[in-house]
C-alpha cells in the first residue's frame, strides 16, 4: 500500500495545486471543471520532468566542477525555468480548450472580451 501512495499521493497534491492554480490565476470566472486539462498534463509532466532532471543531474551533469559553489544555484534557477515552462503549456491548453468551446457555442471572442471588459467597466457604450 505505501509503494502505491508513495506515488499516487504526490501527484494528487500536485493535481490539486495546478487546478486551483489555473481557477483562481485568471481574470474570468472559469468553471473548474474547465482547468482539469491543463491540470492533468501540466501534474503528469512535472513530475516526470522533475524525476528526468533529478536523474540528469545526478549521474550525467558537473555542474560544480565547472561553476563551483554557483552550481546550485544554476540547478535551481534551471529547475524552475522547467517547472514555469509547464506551467504556462498547461494554461495554453486550458486556454485553447476553453476558446474552442466559446467558437463551437457560437459566441464570438470579440463579443466575450467586450462583456468581460463590460462587467469590469459598467460605464462603457458601444
Amino acid at each position: 500500500v505505501f509503494s502505491i501512495l508513495r506515488f499516487l499521493l504526490p501527484f494528487i497534491v500536485i493535481f490539486l495545486l495546478f487546478s486551483t492554480l489555473y481557477a483562481l490565476a485568471p481574470n474570468i470566472n472559469i468553471k473548474f471543471k474547465s482547468v482539469l486539462p491543463g491540470a492533468l498534463f501540466a501534474s503528469i509532466v512535472w513530475i516526470l520532468g522533475t524525476a528526468a532532471f533529478g536523474f540528469y543531474v545526478s549521474n550525467f551533469s558537473n555542474y560544480s566542477k565547472t561553476y563551483g559553489s554557483i552550481g546550485g544555484i544554476i540547478v535551481l534557477m534551471l529547475w524552475l525555468y522547467i517547472t514555469g515552462f509547464i506551467i504556462i503549456v498547461g494554461a495554453e491548453i486550458n486556454a485553447s480548450i476553453n476558446q474552442r468551446r466559446t467558437l463551437k457555442h457560437g459566441d464570438s471572442l470579440e463579443e466575450r472580451e467586450f462583456e468581460r471588459a463590460e462587467m469590469q467597466n459598467p460605464h462603457t457604450e458601444r
